[in-house]
């Protein structure tokens, strides 16, 4: 199974030690656009993948043209939530074929409906150092 180091993204003021997150390199493809890059953090606690509106400004798509969604349960409170067409993949592989934009969002997530159902994900190798994690695709 292949291994994915975390991203050292700073040492902790209060307790004084360094933090990691496990970040992904995940490709997005926009209907009509070319393949672009974003970091993206694993959160087997979200529900789906979600991009901050602020990358998608970039492409000319204004939230208000995205087909509207429920409001989502953040740790943060409501968000307004819509829905945009968007082909996701990680190595290569698809895991997804939209995602939810939010206004309020500052880092993209990728979660259990679509990224974790795609790839089998193991943080046994977060206690390393540095610490990592294996993903690998479930089989088809």
């Amino acid at each position: 199974m292949p291994r994915v180091a975390g991203r050292y993204v700073g040492r902790d003021g209060i307790l004084g030690i360094d933090l990691f997150r496990p970040f992904v390199l995940v490709g997005v493809e926009l209907p009509g656009q070319s393949l672009f890059h974003i970091d993206a953090l694993i959160d087997s606690g979200a529900d789906r993948t979600t991009i901050p509106h602020s990358i998608l400004r970039q492409f000319g798509i204004a939230f208000g043209a995205l087909q509207p969604h429920v409001a989502a349960e953040t740790a943060g409170g409501l968000v307004d939530q819509r829905l945009c067409p968007g082909v996701l993949t990680w190595r290569g592989h698809a895991f997804g074929t939209h995602f939810a934009p939010l206004r309020e969002l500052k880092t993209a997530v990728i979660g259990r409906e679509d990224f974790v159902r795609a790839f089998s994900v193991n943080f046994d190798g977060w206690n390393r150092d540095p610490p990592s994690l294996a993903i690998e695709p479930h089989d088809p």
